[in-house]
């Protein structure tokens, strides 16, 4: 659900840790970026097997109270993450109508892709991008894992016969069928609840995320990237600016009317004593602790709920009223509709129980004249012209710093391309803030 747990509590309820390591990174990025001065934003975490997506809105990730796992419903609040497969391992292959497809199946770590040279012979995403130069053709890890191009191009080469197309081609289509399933992943929690993503920005981490961040970024219309200082251990940033949380819910299901003020005031004072009591079990300094309030509502005889924070003040008619435009409004944007004759039922109250644990500061970003590149190398961005481009240290970047595309810049857990016409400058952060051009 977005904040940490102590030990005794996963003993008691080890349901909350599912899902836990996207989650992490969500709070990782919305640490980050309110830092760096953005609000609203998409993340994309592209790992080895899955990409994972969620939107954040003035800083507030989305909470759902129902998920499926392996097949199986969790009726606990999460944050909302849509996972995809598409990763760096995602196989790609030819359906029986002859069409490139890219995923779901993943060669995994192990045989992993081709070029790894560890068995696996079926070309992968991590193939084309290191066919195509976006990846280091040599070595990954800053050096210490090998990599085999001829292998990497022996795969592609297998599926590009079959396709009567060049090999360039196919590299090309396999980058870009894995971020068109990326962009689908968006699309589901942006378009399809009334967000329009030209107006976020796109926070892209995890080992692969920054090799399709331009793609993704152009296909949904978003003109600003920004791609954390480490994106390959962002999820455990997360975990560290956490705080301690844990959710208390009360069935209630009464009708949204002044009549009903007494039995929610009752659920209310119910679920504070058990949040104290939950602080004092967890030994909680006073200074410390914070209730959030949600209520959990929707029309009568609807089978789904909104749920919406319980703003303070006391419950009387007016709050009542506050109450039921929030939801008429609510309901309007996600759903395109609103009944404002129809009765408002309260189907739970929730109480979250934040204790504000002390987080480490953000390091800022060292200061100094720009580096030059490293080296240069061929890269493959479209068409069939390479580009030569610098190759740069992340490492070494200094804040204020700005790079203009063709470029690569490489470190030990990811790489991110700068395409021609695009550039990215270094944040006091320490944050790659990449501008895309059409």
């Amino acid at each position: 659900s977005g904040g940490l747990m102590s030990v005794k509590t996963a003993r008691e309820l080890p349901i909350r840790a599912s899902l836990s390591g996207p989650a992490a990174g969500v709070q990782g990025a919305a640490v980050r970026a309110i830092a760096a001065g953005y609000s609203n934003i998409i993340t994309l975490d592209v790992g080895g097997t899955s990409a994972d997506v969620s939107l954040l809105l003035n800083g507030e990730a989305t909470i759902v109270n129902e998920r499926d796992l392996a097949g199986f419903p969790i009726r606990l609040p999460s944050l909302d993450v849509n996972a995809v497969g598409a990763g760096g391992g995602s196989i790609a292959w030819i359906d029986n109508g002859d069409f490139l497809k890219v995923g779901p199946h993943s060669a995994g770590a192990v045989p992993g892709p081709a070029c790894y040279d560890l068995g696996g012979t079926d070309a992968t995403v991590t193939d084309a991008n290191v066919y195509l130069r976006r990846l280091n053709d040599e070595s990954l890890l800053d050096g210490t894992m090998p990599i085999r191009k001829d292998l990497a191009e022996a795969a592609i080469s297998s599926l590009a016969s079959r396709l009567s197309l060049a090999i360039e081609d196919v590299a090309l289509g396999i980058t870009k069928l894995a971020s068109a399933t990326m962009v689908k992943a968006i699309r589901a929690i942006s378009v399809e609840r009334g967000h329009d993503p030209r107006e976020f920005a796109l926070f892209v981490y995890g080992g692969a995320g920054t090799l399709h961040a331009r793609d993704v970024a152009l296909d949904l219309g978003i003109e600003t990237v920004i791609i954390p200082p480490h994106p390959g251990i962002l999820c455990a940033e997360g975990a560290m600016n956490s705080p301690l949380t844990m959710e208390f819910v009360r069935t209630l299901l009464t009708l949204l009317s002044p009549d009903s003020l007494e039995d929610i005031g009752t659920i209310q004072k119910h679920l504070t004593r058990q949040v104290e009591a939950w602080f004092a079990h967890e030994d909680i300094p006073p200074e410390q602790r914070e209730i959030k309030w949600t209520v959990g509502m929707r029309y009568v005889g609807q089978n789904y709920e909104l749920a919406l924070p319980l703003e303070g003040g006391h419950l009387d008619a007016e709050w009542v009223v506050r109450l039921a435009s929030a939801f008429h409004n609510d309901h309007e944007f996600n759903y395109g509709f609103a009944s404002p004759d129809q009765p408002i039922q309260v189907v739970n109250l929730i109480a979250t129980a934040v204790a504000n644990l002390d987080a480490p500061e953000l390091p800022h970003a060292a200061q100094g004249d720009d580096v030059a590149a490293s080296g240069v190398r061929d890269v493959l961005f479209s068409g069939a012209t390479r580009h030569k481009s610098p190759v740069f240290r992340r490492d070494s970047l200094v804040a204020g710093q700005k790079i203009t595309g063709p470029a690569v810049i490489e470190q030990l857990d990811t790489t991110t391309v700068v395409f021609p016409g695009d550039s990215c400058s270094v944040d006091q952060w320490g944050n790659l803030i990449m501008s895309i051009e059409e």
